[in-house]
């Protein structure tokens, strides 16, 4: 019997120590370019697994075949722009096999979506709104505890 060749996405792994300095660069830019306090610095967003499985599986079900979904930062137009103003989103695309977005119902769906539709979806939560504040990727001082 053959040896089961590991998931391609293993070899996308970030060694933690290496993810520890990404988001200290990215905590340190966010804070220089908005001028914000560190508990208002954009961290992180929180993606339902379930809503993943579930968006994969309704565009097989309806023969629309896609490679992955495209993460779109927004924020609520209704809001203030203000990085203390946690309406910042994350909207998700879907992305068909040549690597375009599917932003309204392809012919598969449009029985289910109608033709008026969208299919960019936000089922995300930013951090700090929804985060594991003890994580060593959510601040310096969590580095330090290590």
């Amino acid at each position: 019997m053959k040896d089961e060749q590991p998931p391609v996405f293993l070899q996308r792994s970030v060694p933690v120590d290496e993810a520890v300095v990404r988001t200290t660069n990215w905590r340190a830019l966010y804070k220089e370019v908005t001028k914000c306090e560190e508990c208002d610095i954009l961290r992180a967003f929180f993606i339902p697994i379930e809503d993943i499985i579930e968006l994969y599986h309704f565009y097989k079900k309806h023969k629309v075949d896609i490679k992955g979904v495209r993460g779109y930062f927004g924020h609520d137009p209704l809001e203030p722009i203000s990085p203390t103003v946690y309406d910042t989103e994350l909207m998700l695309c879907p992305v068909d096999l040549a690597g375009n977005d599917i932003l309204t119902p392809p012919p598969g769906l449009q029985g289910v979506l109608g033709t008026d539709g969208s299919t960019i979806y936000d089922f995300t939560t930013p951090c700090p709104t929804d985060c594991d504040t003890n994580s060593v990727l959510y601040s310096d001082t969590n580095v330090k505890k290590k």
